[in-house]
């Protein structure tokens, strides 16, 4: 096990028009196998990046957005070739689209006597590091890079901006459900952290109840919202024949406007304690079950 390296140069053009390998990991099963689909491609070349952007991007001179993809997997599972989440709405929407392939399971986080630690979260940084440097190329703006993730996804997006060589890349983060314990169903160690900060942040709550096996508001559920694909066959595995299509349309339309602006169009959280509720009609309104909330040990 070592830290990730630059890759070997190579001569002529390489075929890029493929998800690479995916790193090396068993299934979701049981129950929970059939609503979290898997992919599998062999190969060892498992660090890699995909890239879509709109048409002609490459020749507007590095000047669109930019969403960098963190796939969620409890750091065990996961891949970006799921097709949950393919880019190709953010392209559509004039914002290049990037995830990054990293360790999982043992190879990723392992804790072993004498050996390199958090070699996935490693992986990620590198990723981050790599856009800066490369997505001008491909027409993104490496001064407006918004990095995203959800589940273990969005906990690597919160290291990212802790850690020394990452924290000095300005980027604006969105951490879908990536809490880094579990707590009780009130979201509060989210609130602290928002209250506690001084950079404009900003608090949602997904709100809608899927029927498919009574899942209601739960984990993941949002994936195909913000990527408006609830219609994808792995999406509705999750939300059903029947999800609204107007509340995908919002949710992709805020995490757009985020990537553009730094700003979803609803207050930040301060002193009035307001976030977005998304549900079949969203809306902003002071914290839910605020009473709960506070009287949660800190």
């Amino acid at each position: 096990m070592r830290a990730d390296a630059h890759p070997r140069p190579w001569d002529g053009v390489r075929d890029a028009a493929e998800h690479g390998p995916t790193a090396p990991q068993d299934p979701y099963f049981g129950a929970l196998g059939d609503l979290l689909g898997s992919v599998e491609i062999p190969g060892e070349d498992i660090l890699t990046v995909d890239v879509w952007a709109p048409a002609g991007a490459a020749q507007a001179g590095g000047a669109l957005p930019v969403v960098v993809w963190y796939h969620g997997g409890a750091l065990e599972r996961g891949t970006p070739a799921l097709p949950a989440y393919d880019g190709t709405t953010f392209a559509r929407d004039r914002v290049v689209f990037v995830s990054i392939a990293y360790r999982v399971g043992a190879e990723g986080f392992s804790v072993l006597e004498g050996a390199p630690r958090n070699l996935g979260l490693c992986d990620a940084a590198a990723g981050l590091v790599w856009v800066q440097r490369e997505i001008a190329r491909f027409g993104g703006d490496p001064a407006r890079i918004t990095i995203v993730g959800e589940s273990a996804g969005g906990e690597l997006v919160a290291a990212l901006l802790a850690r020394p060589d990452t924290a000095a890349i300005p980027v604006a983060a969105v951490i879908q459900s990536g809490p880094l314990e579990a707590v009780a169903p009130e979201r509060a160690p989210a609130v602290r952290l928002a209250a506690a900060r001084t950079a404009p942040t900003y608090v949602y709550e997904p709100a809608w109840r899927s029927p498919v096996r009574d899942l209601r508001a739960a984990h993941a559920i949002d994936i195909g919202f913000v990527f408006d694909r609830i219609e994808a066959p792995d999406s509705q595995l999750v939300v059903g024949a029947d999800a609204p299509r107007e509340l995908a349309g919002r949710m992709h339309g805020d995490w757009v406007q985020v990537a553009r602006t730094g700003d979803p169009g609803w207050p930040r959280y301060g002193a009035g304690r307001e976030g977005q509720v998304y549900d079949v009609t969203s809306r902003v309104t002071p914290l839910r079950r605020a009473a709960a909330v506070d009287s949660l040990p800190g």
